[in-house]
């Protein structure tokens, strides 16, 4: 009587080889007259450690990792009898095993380790995730977040598309977008929708927008990344002086960070703390990553406010950075 299936555990094989031992079995199985049996693929990885730092870029482990892994999956899929007789290929294995057991790193992800470094946090939240996690989700997905969006498919799911960037609105975002500002608040779309720190996400010029499927209909539903946290990770600011505060600046004790002038115009009139979070520096002068050019800035949980002096008396004397096109450049916004 034909098997259901016959798993294989191969480990590590290159993916040439591994595609010849498979057919070979595959034929070897139908020479016996069994039709029906697809092969399970149970255990396929590369090792790779991560680096000392979510904030690095990968290392030389975590290339060939992910490597290994977008041409096994790649040419599973376009291989039309590989595709036709593997039922199954499970990578070995989502997580690195658990601290102080390190001889193997086959993880796309390291979880954060509680203190001592002798067990996971209780959390279960990642501390960083590899470069070969970023490619498992291209394959899912069919497509590379940067990839251009068809025209004729956007319009058809009533997305909105925008030919200067090739890229739509996801549905799940776009009456936020329009609701919120829109163009002027949050610019473009610069990416396809993808997975980032566990919600569906899409870059824009100015913002990273979220979907949080536990607030579904609530007004937290859509939520904007906390862009500028992120943004200033590892850097530290000197925090206000609750004691010697200007009656023209708003102290907020929440942050230790005060807001006033035209950005605090802005950040009333525009959003305010819905929309940006508290002040988390005061305002300081910065090199601007996009021109070039000192400004002005302050940054908010959220996102980060210009000053443009050139723009002085109308609706962009306040410009929010564009931290959206500076994070999804740097291309690690997926760690």
């Amino acid at each position: 009587m034909p098997w259901d299936g016959v798993a294989i555990h191969p480990y590590f094989l290159e993916p040439a080889k591994l595609f010849d031992m498979l057919k070979d079995f595959t034929r070897k199985l139908r020479d016996r007259g069994d039709y029906r049996s697809k092969l399970w693929l149970t255990e396929v990885g590369a090792e790779a450690s991560p680096p000392d730092n979510p904030h690095d870029a990968p290392t030389e482990d975590e290339v060939k990792q992910a490597s290994f892994l977008r041409a096994l999956y790649s040419g599973i899929l376009e291989d039309p009898e590989l595709k036709g007789n593997i039922a199954h290929c499970f990578w070995f294995k989502y997580e690195d095993f658990v601290p102080g057991n390190y001889t193997h790193n086959y993880g796309l992800v390291r979880l954060q380790e509680a203190l001592g470094g002798k067990d996971y946090d209780p959390s279960g939240k990642v501390w960083v995730h590899k470069l070969a996690y970023k490619v498992y989700q291209e394959l899912a997905q069919g497509y590379a977040v940067d990839d251009p969006m068809d025209k004729e498919d956007a319009l058809t799911t009533h997305e909105l598309y925008f030919d200067e960037t090739g890229q739509a609105i996801a549905p799940q975002f776009a009456e936020y977008w329009q609701e919120k500002g829109g163009l002027e608040r949050f610019g473009y779309p610069i990416s396809r929708p993808v997975m980032c720190h566990g919600y569906l996400s899409q870059f824009f010029q100015r913002a990273v927008i979220e979907y949080h499927p536990e607030y579904a209909g609530t007004p937290n539903e859509v939520l904007l990344q906390l862009l500028g946290d992120e943004f200033t990770d590892g850097r530290s600011f000197d925090k206000a002086d609750p004691n010697s505060v200007p009656p023209d600046r708003i102290y907020y004790p929440q942050s230790g960070h005060t807001l006033g002038g035209a950005f605090q115009n802005f950040w009333q009139t525009t959003g305010g703390l819905a929309l940006y979070g508290y002040p988390i520096s005061e305002e300081i002068s910065e090199v601007s990553p996009t021109d070039g050019q000192t400004y002005a800035v302050q940054y908010f949980e959220r996102n980060r406010f210009e000053y443009h002096p050139e723009a002085a008396g109308t609706q962009y004397e306040v410009q929010l950075g564009l931290l959206g096109s500076n994070l999804f450049k740097s291309d690690l916004w997926w760690r």
